[in-house]
């Protein structure tokens, strides 16, 4: 903080929510992960504050808080989605829709997780499993392409 480099700061919350969360220090992990995101929203860095919004998502749903999960996670893939909008060149729109997949991913890991009444399951899932798909390809991600298709497979096999 004292060095006035605001990207190092974000970065370094972002590993300090990381690293509590490892060792399930939700609370510090949340504060941490919060104000990363509070700092990248002020400078205007959409990947950075996707990346804590992200964060946010995984923690609250490794906790079982799923529609707080989905909070977060929702709006990772907001700001994506407009990091894909405002990308400049093909290598940067690339990131940008490999990360889009990524967090699309993690959106319809949290709604299958869901109880039904609070609008999740495999119903609202599947969607952004075949959305994430879809990115992956056109990103050309080819890992991230096989792990969604054995998520969907997984689905299917499961589904009455």
């Amino acid at each position: 903080q004292e060095m006035g480099d605001t990207n190092l700061q974000i970065s370094v919350l972002i590993g300090l929510g990381r690293h509590y969360q490892s060792h399930n220090q939700l609370e510090q992990a949340a504060s941490h992960t919060k104000r990363a995101s509070k700092l990248a929203a002020e400078l205007g860095d959409l990947a950075q504050e996707a990346a804590a919004s992200g964060n946010l998502g995984l923690l609250f749903m490794s906790s079982g808080n799923y529609k707080t999960a989905r909070v977060y996670l929702e709006k990772a893939v907001q700001l994506r989605q407009e990091q894909r909008d405002t990308a400049t060149n093909p290598a940067e729109e690339r990131e940008a829709l490999r990360a889009l997949a990524a967090t699309t991913t993690n959106l319809a890991g949290a709604l299958v997780s869901s109880p039904k009444q609070e609008g999740g399951g495999t119903a609202f899932a599947l969607p952004q499993y075949l959305k994430a798909l879809d990115l992956a390809r056109q990103a050309g991600s080819t890992p991230n392409e096989c792990k969604l298709l054995m998520q969907l497979s997984n689905i299917y096999e499961h589904e009455p």
